[in-house]
């Protein structure tokens, strides 16, 4: 009988310690303590953490200066990473980022974090300018064919013919879902161009072999949307994938 019982409960635990290692790491907090920023009581925060080493954000957030004396924490960092601490006020609460004076921005740095990391900042006049990136979030849907599929995604500032970002989705999971590229900044026209892997060789080919887009807008500031709904009409997007 004991022997019974015993034998699913080994099998159980066989089961779960491996998942339990395997698990992904979680970056660790870091807490800003803010001091003497009644000059922008009322006034949104907008911060973020960049890897100094890759130079990918870890993490963002906005808070909204309610008192002078305040903390925030986010879980934006690695034991042994280094990372800029950017952030600025909202000064002329038009919801973007302008340089300073118009809105006022710091840089902090954070040097071979330990854990729980905290810094401290007290406001003052010496700015710096963050060239704050914004988020781009295409919003696709209709993508029930691709369900499975690798989607990779390239971002071009057409105006300055420069790649901003790309975003490689392993597999597509449901026929509508957002995705979220960083790297907003200047004005102008922009391309985004896409691909799904519908051969699953990992590579783009042209189509109809893959089934790519390619999709234009102009960007005036702030974060932006575009949508896109699946459409018969292909695109060759010749380039480096």
């Amino acid at each position: 009988m004991l022997r019974n019982l015993l034998l699913p409960l080994m099998l159980v635990l066989f089961v779960i310690v491996p998942i339990s290692v395997m698990a992904s790491p979680q970056h660790e907090n870091v807490t800003i303590n803010f001091s003497n920023m009644s000059p922008h009581l009322n006034q949104n925060l907008y911060i973020r953490f960049v890897d100094k080493s890759t130079l990918k954000e870890t993490d963002r957030t906005v808070v909204l200066v309610s008192v002078a004396n305040f903390s925030v924490t986010l879980p934006a960092a690695d034991i042994g990473g280094s990372y800029f601490v950017d952030f600025f006020a909202d000064v002329n609460a038009n919801g973007k980022y302008d340089a300073p004076p118009t809105d006022h921005a710091w840089r902090l740095n954070l040097n071979n974090a330990v854990g729980n990391d905290t810094l401290t900042f007290s406001h003052n006049a010496t700015f710096t300018d963050i060239k704050w990136q914004n988020i781009l979030t295409i919003n696709f849907s209709a993508m029930t064919p691709h369900i499975g599929q690798m989607l990779e995604i390239k971002l071009e500032n057409s105006t300055l013919e420069k790649e901003i970002g790309r975003v490689k989705i392993p597999a597509i999971t449901a026929a509508s879902f957002p995705v979220q590229v960083i790297g907003l900044t200047e004005s102008g026209d922009y391309s985004i161009e896409f691909y799904a892997d519908v051969n699953g060789n990992g590579l783009y080919d042209v189509p109809p072999t893959d089934h790519a887009w390619k999709v234009g807008f102009n960007y005036t500031g702030g974060n932006a949307d575009v949508s896109f709904t699946k459409i018969k009409k292909l695109k060759n997007i010749a380039g480096k994938y």
